[in-house]
């Protein structure tokens, strides 16, 4: 079974819970090419993230809905940017976050923020880690690292590597979003998807 298909089942048998609580809202950042819109298209399960569908919120945000769930992800723009560039991204989901609690509007309410890296990388550069800090810190919202493209061995090792770094953040998560052909005997499969999806309902009431 493909992951978006077991997502599908955790939304369809919670889905009067999501009715009652309205959109779970979660901001999506990382560096550029670490595989954020294959991440969203595995979790809508459906190609939405290339299309350029999305309102934009900001220059750096860009709002992403289905009708299919009640999810909005608020996609940012990739991390290769200048110091100067970072800190506006940065202070654009604080803006983002800040203004929904004002609205007194918990539909607008952000549950999240999924920060991606590359697992191929094997590492979480300084500004990385300063930027998720930051975030954590000052937005006082749950952050979740995902390191995508997780199809090689050393991805578990990255993960423990950020596990013991104590870093202000929930969970970090291993996940590939779409099958990877290793070689033309073996295909690894998708994984990860459906263990994230189900820790962020775990962690909605906390939020």
């Amino acid at each position: 079974m493909q992951a978006e298909d077991v997502v599908k089942q955790i939304y369809k048998k919670l889905n009067e819970e999501f009715k009652k609580m309205g959109h779970v809202n979660i901001v999506i950042s990382g560096k550029t090419g670490v595989g954020k819109s294959t991440l969203v298209n595995a979790i809508f399960g459906k190609k939405i993230a290339e299309t350029g569908t999305g309102r934009p919120i900001t220059q750096e945000i860009k709002e992403i809905t289905t009708t299919d769930y009640p999810l909005r992800l608020y996609d940012t723009v990739g991390l290769e940017l200048s110091e100067e560039r970072q800190e506006k991204v940065k202070n654009d989901i604080i803006k983002l976050i800040k203004d929904a609690r004002l609205s007194n509007d918990s539909d607008k309410l952000i549950h999240c923020i999924w920060y991606c890296i590359n697992a191929n990388s094997n590492r979480i550069e300084d500004e990385e880690v300063k930027f998720i800090e930051q975030l954590s810190t000052e937005s006082d919202v749950p952050v979740i690292i995902i390191l995508t493209q997780s199809y090689g061995i050393n991805a578990k090792d990255l993960q423990k590597y950020i596990d013991n770094m104590n870093l202000h953040i929930k969970r970090c998560f291993c996940v590939l979003a779409c099958d990877y052909q290793v070689d033309e005997e073996y295909c690894k499969k998708a994984y990860g998807c459906d263990k994230l999806v189900e820790y962020v309902i775990e962690i909605l009431p906390e939020t």
